[in-house]
This record gives C-alpha cells, sequence and structure tokens, in this order.
C-alpha cells in the first residue's frame, strides 16, 4: 500500500498526467530490422517537462520468407572429393559445398564451406641416380594457384644438378639438359565453386543520422569467399528515430524573388529553427511562380566568310573542288535560316595525256 501511494505521488506531484498507451505500430520495416513505436497522450501538465509520450523499441518485419526471418544459414550438401594433390608421399584432397542463404538476421551461422584430409600416403619410390646418371636438386615450393575458385593449376620444379658422364655417353644425347628427366610438376588447385557466397558477421549499427524524424543507419561486412561481382550483399540500411520532433520555429521570411523574368520559375521562403533536436527538417519552403509571357526576338542566320577552294578531284579530264563557309549563328525562333554553306566549281579541265 506505501509503494501505491508514492507512485501515485510521484505521478500526481510531477504535474503530468497521461492517457494509457497506444497499441504498437506497425514495423517499420516489412522483411528486414526496423522499429516500432506507440504514444499516449498528456492529460494535463506542461509539455517541455512532460516528455514521455513515445516508446520506440526494435522490431522484425514479418513478410519475410521463412529462411529470411531469422532463420538458420542453408547450405548444400558436399561434393566429391576431389583428387589428390600428390600421386605419392603425402598429399591433401579437398571437398566443398555452398551457401544458399546466410542467415542476416540473427540465425545459427553457416559452418565450414571446404573439407580438407590427406590422401596418397604411400612412400613415393626413392629415384636412383644409376637409373639415368642424374642428381637433382630438393623441388621448389608450389606456386600460387591460377585460380581463386572453379579448379586451377600451380607448379614446382627442381633442376639437375649434375649427371654421369659414363649414362650421358651411353644414351647418346648431346647435353645433361636432354639425358635428365622432366623438372616440372603440375596439380591441381582451389576446386571451390565460384558461385557460392561466405561473408563475415554484420558490424554494429551505425549512429542514427538525426534523434527524430525518422534517419537511418548502416551496417556493414565483407565478402570472405566468393566472386565480388555475384556477392553484393554487403551493407545493410534500416530506418531509425521515427517518433515525430518536438520543434519550435521562427516566422517565416518574405517570398523571394522569381529565379525568372519571364515564363514560370520558383521561390522560396526560410524560417529559423528556435529550439529542438536535429531532424526539425521543416525551415524552408518553396513554389512554383509566374512572371509574364517571354515574347522571344526572331534570329537570322548568319555565316562566316567563304574558306578557301579545295584541292581538285582530279589533276585532268575535269573534275570539282569545293569551298565551305561555317554558321556563327543559327536561325531561331523563326528567323530566316541559313543558305547553302557549299560551293562546287569544274577544275582541272586540261586533256590527259
Amino acid at each position: 500500500m506505501r509503494w501505491f501511494c508514492l507512485f501515485l505521488c510521484v505521478a500526481v506531484c510531477s504535474g503530468c498526467r497521461y492517457s494509457e498507451w497506444g497499441n504498437w505500430a506497425s514495423c517499420s520495416s516489412s522483411c528486414a530490422d526496423g522499429v516500432t513505436v506507440r504514444t499516449r497522450t498528456l492529460v494535463s501538465g506542461d509539455g517541455p517537462t512532460c516528455p514521455d509520450t513515445l516508446q520506440q523499441k526494435d522490431c522484425i518485419g514479418t513478410e519475410c520468407n521463412h529462411r529470411w526471418h531469422g532463420g538458420n544459414c542453408e547450405i548444400d550438401s558436399w561434393t566429391r572429393w576431389g583428387p589428390c594433390s600428390a600421386f605419392c608421399g603425402t598429399g591433401t584432397q579437398k571437398r566443398t559445398r555452398r551457401i544458399f542463404d546466410p542467415p542476416p538476421y540473427g540465425g545459427m551461422p553457416c559452418p565450414a564451406t571446404v573439407e580438407e584430409r590427406e590422401c596418397a600416403t604411400q612412400a613415393c619410390p626413392t629415384p636412383k641416380t644409376n637409373d639415368t646418371g642424374c642428381s637433382y636438386s630438393p623441388w621448389s615450393t608450389w606456386t600460387n594457384c591460377t585460380k581463386f575458385c572453379g579448379t586451377g593449376t600451380q607448379q614446382r620444379t627442381r633442376r639437375w644438378t649434375k649427371c654421369a658422364p659414363a649414362a650421358l655417353k651411353a644414351s647418346g644425347k648431346d647435353s645433361c639438359t636432354d639425358l635428365c628427366l622432366k623438372v616440372i610438376q603440375e596439380r591441381k588447385c582451389n576446386f571451390i565453386p565460384c558461385d557460392g557466397c561466405s561473408y563475415t558477421q554484420w558490424s554494429t549499427w551505425d549512429t542514427c543520422t538525426v534523434n527524430c524524424g525518422t534517419g537511418t543507419q548502416n551496417r556493414t561486412r565483407q565478402l570472405s569467399f566468393g566472386d565480388q561481382h555475384n556477392c553484393t550483399f554487403l551493407t545493410q540500411h534500416r530506418n531509425c528515430n521515427q517518433q515525430p520532433c518536438n520543434c519550435t520555429y521562427g516566422d517565416w521570411s518574405s517570398w523571394t524573388a522569381c529565379t525568372v523574368t519571364c515564363g514560370w520559375g520558383l521561390e522560396d521562403r526560410v524560417r529559423k529553427q528556435i529550439a529542438g533536436p536535429k531532424g526539425c527538417h521543416d525551415t524552408r519552403q518553396e513554389r512554383t511562380c509566374k512572371q509574364q509571357s517571354c515574347h522571344l526576338s526572331p534570329y537570322d542566320c548568319h555565316l562566316g566568310g567563304w574558306g578557301r577552294w579545295g584541292p581538285c578531284s582530279t589533276p585532268c579530264g575535269g573534275g570539282l573542288q569545293e569551298r565551305f563557309r561555317v554558321i556563327a549563328q543559327v536561325a531561331r525562333y523563326g528567323g530566316e535560316p541559313c543558305p547553302n554553306i557549299s560551293q562546287a566549281r569544274v577544275c582541272g579541265t586540261y586533256n590527259c595525256p
């Protein structure tokens, strides 16, 4: 009983009396993260000292397909194991699976999309120098794969260090290079399909652009695997702070002069914000204005002088040559049109030998 009396005293003694809260409004986004608000009316009390008339909370639109509405990651089954990277010794082989839909709204994160295991673990036969008479350096490291996805190739090399003179003579080869075996190995790599997309986790939402009156905020993520031209879902936007702003303005200024002296133009007026948070945007108004009809005088065409005569089209037997003049001003609004801007005359009238 004592707590009830204390609550009643706070509500009454503060000078603020409100109606009951209204229902929550629809989510600001039909299929994404958004916000919803509810309001109540101030029954009595001073408005600036009784601001508790609006509540806001996050929400998610309900019109999303079920797998985008807080669903878990949807992922394909594993492909077959790819070829082994080595024929003997210890190699590796991979298999992959594609991500159909990542979980952008709080679902379980996607599991691994690449799996690797050892293969070809039988020992490689040790080449004997006496077999070919050649000795080799150790293998180099493998080069970078020629493709990031879709199966590429990589190589490693070794060089011969010496060959036995007797073996070279017996083989009939001209040099140790001709005698010794090929020193390049090639293998396939990056068996991951190029049509899958894998992303990092979403960043936190950035600060809302306004404190009230509906602003926007963004969050981003990075592409960890996939084709950057096909995997483009890297940014999300949502509305924020949709509650109306309690703004106080000064008087409107006079309308400015029309932007044109004839025909249709624009004029505007402004007022200053006296009080209120960031987000009070109603400080400028614009409207169309019409001045007297535009009566434009006609402009006749004006031409420049004639240029020089061009070369004759043939040195003998009769030809043509031309000259031109440029248009300095085209005719407008019913003015006199341009006459011909080219002339031709006969030339090269000598008989051909």
